[in-house]
Formats: C-alpha cells, sequence, structure tokens
C-alpha cells in the first residue's frame, strides 16, 4: 500500500508530463524531516487537458495541494495533520444532437427530414461562452494513534470537509416544439432551442470515528479485530438561482461565442442537516 503520510526521510520527487491534444500535468512531492520523529511533506498537483470527447472548447483544469505533518514517528503515540485543497476550473460538455446516428427518429412527423440527413460534426460546441464548472474541495484531517501493545492500536480520527460546485451547462433540447424550421425542406437553416442547467451547491461535513484494531492467535487460528465508533454530521446548502435563458443555435453550424451572463443567486437557500451515528464490530 502506498502512503502519502509524511515519513522521516527527506527528499523531493517530480514529474511532468505532455500528453495529446497538448494536455499537460505537473506534480511535486516534496517530504522534509526536521527533527528525530516529525516531518513535513507536501504534494502540488496540477494539470490542464481537453475532453476526450473531442469537442472544440471543452476542457478539465484542476489544481490542487496536500500538505502534512507528522509528529511521533517510530513511537507508539502518534499524531497526523493532513490537509487537502483541490480547485477545479472546467468547460462542461452539454453533448451533441444525434441526428444522423443509427436508431435515431425525428421527433415527429413534421421533421421527417431529420431521418435522412447527415450527422452533426462531433467537435461542435453547442454552448455557450458563459458556460463553466468549478468546483473547490477543501479537508482537513487529524489523527491520533497509540500502541497499546505490539498488536493493538488504537486511531482516533476527525475530519471536516467542504466542497463547493456552481456550473453553467448549455444543451441542446430535441424536442419537437423545440424545433424552428425556417425552411422546412433545408434542414441547414433549422436550430434548435437550448436548455440552460444551473447548479450552486456547497456541502459540509464532520465526523469523527474512533477504533480500535488487534491481531493475535489462538492456538493455529489467526484473528484480526476491528471495533469502533464513528459520529458524522453533513450539511448541504443549496443556493437557488436565477433562470438563464440561450438563443436557439442552428443545428449544423452552431454559434456559440455569446455570453449570457453568470449565474445570478436568489436571496435565501436551502439547508439539509444530517447526522449519522455507527458503531462496527468486526
Amino acid at each position: 500500500m502506498i502512503s502519502k503520510q509524511p515519513r522521516l526521510d527527506s527528499g523531493i520527487d517530480g514529474s511532468a508530463s505532455i500528453g495529446s491534444a497538448w494536455s499537460r500535468r505537473g506534480t511535486l512531492d516534496l517530504n522534509q524531516a526536521f527533527s528525530d520523529n516529525a516531518a513535513f511533506r507536501s504534494e502540488p498537483d496540477g494539470g490542464k487537458k481537453p475532453m476526450d470527447a473531442g469537442r472544440d472548447r471543452i476542457e478539465n483544469e484542476r489544481y490542487g495541494i496536500a500538505p502534512s505533518l507528522a509528529f511521533g514517528l517510530d513511537t507508539p503515540t502518534r499524531l497526523y495533520l493532513n490537509y487537502l485543497h483541490v480547485r477545479q476550473n472546467n468547460t462542461p460538455d452539454g453533448g451533441i444532437p444525434t441526428v444522423g446516428l443509427p436508431g435515431y427518429s425525428a421527433p415527429s412527423p413534421k421533421y421527417a427530414a431529420l431521418n435522412s440527413t447527415g450527422k452533426v460534426d462531433t467537435s461542435n460546441f453547442y454552448g455557450t461562452d458563459s458556460d463553466y464548472d468549478k468546483s473547490t474541495t477543501d479537508s482537513g484531517t487529524l489523527r491520533f494513534e497509540h500502541d497499546l501493545t505490539e498488536n493493538t492500536t488504537v486511531r482516533n480520527t476527525t475530519r471536516w470537509s467542504r466542497v463547493k460546485q456552481e456550473y453553467l451547462l448549455t444543451a441542446v433540447m430535441g424536442g419537437a416544439n423545440n424545433i424552428t424550421a425556417p425552411d422546412i425542406n433545408d434542414v441547414n437553416t433549422w436550430s434548435w432551442s437550448r436548455l440552460v442547467n444551473t447548479k450552486d451547491v456547497s456541502n459540509r461535513i464532520l465526523t469523527n470515528q474512533t477504533n480500535i484494531t488487534s491481531t493475535f492467535d489462538t492456538g493455529s487460528i489467526g484473528h484480526d479485530v476491528s471495533a469502533g465508533v464513528e459520529f458524522t454530521r453533513e450539511n448541504q446548502t443549496n443556493y437557488g438561482v436565477n433562470a438563464r435563458t440561450a438563443p436557439a443555435v442552428n443545428l449544423y453550424h452552431p454559434v456559440s461565442n455569446l455570453s449570457i451572463g453568470g449565474l445570478d443567486r436568489k436571496r435565501g437557500e436551502r439547508q439539509r442537516p444530517d447526522r449519522y451515528l455507527r458503531d462496527l464490530c468486526l
């Protein structure tokens, strides 16, 4: 098992990669011991790449860092402090119309020409300049370990985390009521309505787990025992946002370099608190 906890040997590792479609990523792993039993470790990570679907303007961009401290290494009593911060700034993919693909059927006889027309270019982007998908993750962990005996260890872990996501995604709608056909005989003049999907939500969780593990033998039979208790509290906040609209888009020649504005929060919010208690004995 690969551990990302600090260790007593100091060192630094790094990597960089460039892939197809100009995807790139860089990582750094720094571990530094600052006493006989304590160490610091940090792992910055970041990358940017286009999505594999081959759509124009679709990409994922992510950056993160994970610093950690450890005290009492190589002793019966150990303390670990870990923090994780990850930020993503993506352009989401709303997909493409399935016109021309096997099994496609026009939504009504009026638009039967769609049954014999060609496929759209798979690189087409039917969103807008306003489309985005941003998320931020923050997580802090405090873990205490104590070896009661050589084969028995008690652990207490407390973790707090928050995940925030907001996005605006524009996608085409293919129903009969969403098609505009200026020239019913020329599908190149047809346009489809676009639906704007939005989300603005924050999740927070606080959990504490106490666990004891022990290994022992009774005769020729080995035993692994784990018992513990866990308490978790979760809170989800959904922020209301005012609806956005986007103009219709041409089926074969989409124009997407337009702005429809960002998320506009309404007053008020909705929260959903959750609590959870679990006992574990194996």
